[in-house]
């Protein structure tokens, strides 16, 4: 009888450690190691022979420097010279930050882009991080139509 009550107890704490690893593994999954703020609208529409101005302010949350490249996107270009912005690739010492500046150029867009911008530690794929699901970009591209031949 003693020996079944030590084999529950030891299951029940193997059940408890399990659950804990996992809960705390959880927990530093949705901690990024850099964040994004966006300073412009994330959802734009683009005419065809046009562009826009999309802006995040990218953090870095820990104490340690990390050197970030954001992965290319179709249609955005990444600019990178001026004051704070972020460049190509950039270096974001323990608790700073840089804007992230995108042009997007509505000629070069194929599709509407729903996702991104995706940010990763350089040379790893495995430690990337991209703005929370609602500051996302969102774009799509709007024709321009001349209306002349309407007038006649």
């Amino acid at each position: 009888m003693q020996k079944r009550n030590n084999k529950i107890i030891f299951m029940r704490r193997m059940l408890v450690a399990l659950w804990s690893s996992l809960v705390i593994s959880a927990a530093c999954a949705e901690t990024p190691l850099w964040t994004f703020d966006p300073l412009t609208a994330t959802t734009v529409s683009v005419p065809a022979n046009g562009s826009a101005i999309v802006q995040y302010r990218v953090t870095n949350q820990s104490s340690r420097p990390h050197t970030l490249i954001m992965q290319p996107i179709q249609g955005i270009a990444q600019i990178t010279t001026g004051l704070g912005v972020c460049g190509n690739p950039f270096v974001l010492s323990g608790k700073n930050s840089c804007i992230l500046f995108l042009q997007i150029n509505g000629s070069q867009l194929n599709s509407p882009i729903v996702d991104g911008p995706v940010v990763c530690q350089q040379g790893s794929t495995n430690q990337c991080y991209r703005p929370s699901s609602a500051n996302n970009l969102k774009i799509s591209r709007t024709y321009a139509f001349q209306l002349s031949y309407l007038r006649h």
